[in-house]
C-alpha cells in the first residue's frame, strides 16, 4: 500500500453492491476491523463483491461522509499495476 491514503485513520468505508434483480442493491456487511481503505481496495481487487457500485467513506466522530468510488477504483488499478496482479472481473466492471 502506498504511503498516501485516501482518508485518515478512524475513517470507515462501506460498499454498495448490486445483488441482482431479485435482491437489488444493498450495502455489504463489514465488521469494524475490515471497514478500512486497505481492506476495501483488496476486496474489490480480489472479487469479494459480486458487483460493486459505489464506495462511501465516512467518519461518524467528525460527522461526514463522501463518495469515494473513483478514489477506490483508482487505488485498485494502481495496486494491481504495482503488484503485477490481475483485477477480478467484478472489480474490472467497477
Amino acid at each position: 500500500m502506498s504511503s498516501k491514503t485516501l482518508c485518515r485513520i478512524g475513517d470507515g468505508f462501506i460498499v454498495l453492491n448490486y445483488f441482482g434483480s431479485r435482491l437489488d442493491r444493498a450495502c455489504c456487511e463489514t465488521g469494524d476491523d475490515e471497514a478500512n481503505e486497505n481492506t476495501t481496495i483488496e476486496n474489490v481487487l480480489s472479487g469479494q463483491y459480486s458487483h460493486p457500485l459505489r464506495v462511501v467513506a465516512f467518519n461518524t466522530a467528525e460527522g461526514w461522509s463522501r463518495d469515494a468510488t473513483e478514489d477506490i477504483a483508482r487505488a485498485v488499478f494502481d495496486r494491481a499495476h504495482s503488484e503485477d496482479r490481475s483485477i477480478a472481473k467484478s472489480g474490472q466492471e467497477f
